[in-house]
C-alpha cells in the first residue's frame, strides 16, 4: 500500500484509495469511472474485480522496475495529490480532489505536523480510504518518522500502538485503551467525530493530546487543539494559512 502510494506520487500522478476488502462492486466501478483513473494498483486477491482498466499487481512490484528510470519530477503545489470518496449515504459517493498545497501546509507545519520529526515513530491504523490515513502517512514520510503499519488483528493493532511515540484516530477508536498501557505514545490526535471530555481528560494526563476537526473538504483537518487537563475542550482555532468563518 505505501510503495503503491509514493510510487504514484513520484510519478506525478494522484492517487483514489480504496480498501478491496470492504468497497461494495458499485462503487468500486463509480470511483474507476469518475476519477478517469488510468491505471488500478491492487493485490492478487482482488485484481478479479477489475475489468477495462490497466491493472498492476502490488505483489509483482519488484519484477516492473528491473529497468525503471527516475521520472522527472512534473508536480506542482496546485496538482492533485489524492481523491477521498465519500460515503455515499445521500446517493453516489462524491470525490474530493486535494491538492499537493493543501496537505503540505497540514502536515509540514505546526500544529498540524502533530510534532512529528525524523526518530518518532507514527502508528498507521486508520482506513485507506479514510482521508486521516493520509495524515499518518503523508505526514509520517514528510517529516522523516518510521510509518508503523498494523495487522488486522486486535493483537496485532495493540502491538503497533504498544511501539510508536505518536498516534491518530478517531476519539471512539482510542476510547477503548488505557494510557496506563501505552506509556510510550507520546502524542495523540484524533477526529472525525465529537470528543467526549473524559476521554481527552484521561489521555493529556499523560501524552499531548491534540482534538482537532475539519472535513475532506478542507484537507483532512483545519482545526487543532491542544487541551490542557481541568480546562475546556475545544476544536481550537485554524491552522497556518487557513481560516474559519463563524
Amino acid at each position: 500500500m505505501v510503495v503503491g502510494i509514493v510510487a504514484v506520487l513520484k510519478a506525478g500522478g494522484a492517487y483514489a484509495p480504496l480498501d478491496g476488502a470492504i468497497v461494495t462492486q458499485s462503487t468500486l466501478e463509480h470511483v474507476l469511472t469518475d476519477s478517469g483513473a488510468k491505471v488500478v494498483l491492487t493485490m492478487h486477491e482482488y485484481v478479479h474485480r477489475v475489468s477495462g482498466f490497466p491493472t498492476f499487481c502490488l505483489e509483482d512490484i519488484g519484477s516492473l522496475t528491473q529497468n525503471a528510470s527516475k521520472p522527472a519530477d512534473l508536480s506542482a503545489p496546485s496538482d492533485a495529490v489524492y481523491i477521498i470518496y465519500t460515503s455515499g449515504t445521500t446517493g453516489k459517493p462524491k470525490g474530493v480532489e486535494v491538492m499537493h498545497g493543501n496537505v503540505t501546509n497540514l502536515v509540514c507545519l505546526a500544529p498540524g505536523n502533530i510534532e512529528m520529526r525524523p526518530g518518532r515513530r507514527v502508528s498507521q491504523l486508520l482506513n485507506i480510504a479514510f482521508d486521516m490515513a493520509a495524515w499518518e502517512i503523508l505526514g509520517s514520510l514528510s517529516n522523516g518518522c518510521t510509518l508503523c503499519v498494523r495487522g488486522k488483528s486486535s493483537k496485532e493493532w495493540r502491538a503497533v500502538m504498544k511501539t510508536v511515540d505518536i498516534v491518530i484516530a478517531t476519539p471512539s477508536m482510542m476510547a477503548p485503551h488505557d494510557p496506563a498501557d501505552y506509556p510510550n505514545i507520546k502524542v495523540v490526535a484524533t477526529a472525525g467525530e465529537p470528543c467526549p471530555l473524559p476521554l481527552a481528560e484521561k489521555w493529556a494526563q499523560s501524552a499531548h493530546y491534540y482534538n482537532c476537526c475539519g472535513p475532506t473538504e478542507v484537507t483532512i483537518v483545519n482545526t487543532v487543539h491542544l487541551h490542557t487537563p481541568g480546562e475546556f475542550l475545544t476544536i481550537g482555532g485554524p491552522v497556518p494559512n487557513t481560516s474559519v468563518p463563524v
